[in-house]
């Protein structure tokens, strides 16, 4: 039961890891395009 919900979290953390490093990756190239 509890070893359950440790992986939900763990697979729940992994995906907001990978949203953030997309939307981060995404803001930097918004940033750049938007200079030149």
């Amino acid at each position: 039961m509890l070893s359950n919900v440790y992986i939900q979290l763990r697979e729940l953390f992994f995906e907001m890891k990978i949203q953030v490093g997309t939307s981060q990756k995404l803001a930097v190239f918004l940033i750049h395009f938007a200079k030149n």
